[in-house]
């Protein structure tokens, strides 16, 4: 579980958000691209070898085990309160 707050002047109510972020074990004699739980990211033509800087191609996809779930839900989470925060409205 975590719980985090956002301290603001004359708070106008209470937010409660639920978002589950674990990843389950699995088999992985069952994965055919990488282990599950050490990412990779595959293109149109194969496995990429990612590098600091590299330009990211909208085709690749990560796979492993927890990649997406629910991780995209929190991510824009975050960004809507650090928007909030940005326009002083949070």
């Amino acid at each position: 579980v975590v719980l985090a707050t956002l301290a603001v002047p004359n708070p106008r109510g209470t937010l409660v958000l639920y978002i589950h972020y674990d990843g389950q074990p699995v088999t992985a004699s069952e994965w055919t691209r990488c282990q599950p739980f050490a990412p990779c990211v595959y293109g149109p033509s194969g496995p990429v070898a990612l590098a600091p800087g590299m330009r990211l191609d909208p085709e690749w996809r990560v796979y492993g085990r927890s990649a997406s779930d629910d991780k995209g839900p929190i991510v824009a989470v975050l960004n809507a309160v650090e928007a909030l925060k940005a326009t002083g409205s949070g």
